[in-house]
């Protein structure tokens, strides 16, 4: 057990994250998950447009007091929230407007050679303003929604697609255990391959091959949770 029973505990309720900086995002989507049926009320009665600059100013004020504020217990916890949940409110809207088939209506009449063009200069200029003009992760909410349309209506099948789409499977695993191979439970042990693509497809093979029983116990729980009432 690394570190002592209080910070075991603090890890497992998640109120002190100490053994997985990636594992940041835990609280705020347990607590997210927990609101959510309140959110797609409001979502659902309430003026698409009016929640969505609401949960702006909740963005910006979330995103000063991340970044531009000396941190306590609350803004390290309240501050992301603040900001995912404007991101969480853009999808909300996307399925509550259609927006996906709204925007796939006007894409589909448009020639094939023009939309690659338009998604080359979307990709170009996001990733031109993303780095040069606005160095910051308060556009990432734009940047966001570009590339998810962007993916959302290439179809066309490819070895290179079906290859993500399996890892995509395992993603939110590989996330959720990739820093225990270089910085906590098994420290530097990736280093072992020595070269930077060595590291990484070694890490990348690692966390997907854990990922599989992690899946596996993830749809044993599900079962037992979800089972219908006899």
């Amino acid at each position: 057990m690394p570190g002592t029973i209080r910070e075991l505990c603090g890890n497992v309720f998640l109120y002190n994250i100490t053994y997985n900086g990636a594992w940041w995002y835990m609280f705020t989507y347990t607590l997210l998950v927990i609101i959510s049926p309140v959110v797609q009320r409001v979502m659902r009665k309430c003026n698409t447009w009016i929640v969505l600059f609401i949960g702006f100013v909740i963005y910006c004020v979330s995103y000063y007091y991340r970044f531009n504020t000396i941190h306590n217990y609350f803004t390290r916890q309240f501050s992301p929230f603040g900001m995912t949940l404007f991101e969480y409110l853009i999808g909300s809207a996307f399925a509550k407007e259609q927006l996906f088939s709204k925007i796939y209506s006007l894409w589909s009449r448009i020639h094939k050679r023009l939309r690659l063009c338009i998604a080359m200069v979307l990709l170009l200029g996001m990733l031109y303003s993303r780095t040069l003009i606005v160095p910051s992760l308060f556009v990432a909410p734009v940047t966001g929604i570009v590339i998810i349309t962007l993916f959302h209506f290439w179809k066309k099948p490819t070895p290179v697609s079906r290859f993500f789409e399996s890892i995509g499977g395992h993603s939110t695993n590989i996330w959720l255990t990739h820093m225990f191979f270089f910085l906590y439970l098994f420290y530097n042990f990736v280093y072992i391959a020595r070269y930077p693509l060595l590291i990484y497809a070694l890490m990348l093979a690692i966390t997907v091959a854990i990922s599989y029983p992690l899946k596996a116990a993830a749809q044993q729980i599900n079962r037992l949770v979800f089972r219908p009432a006899s």
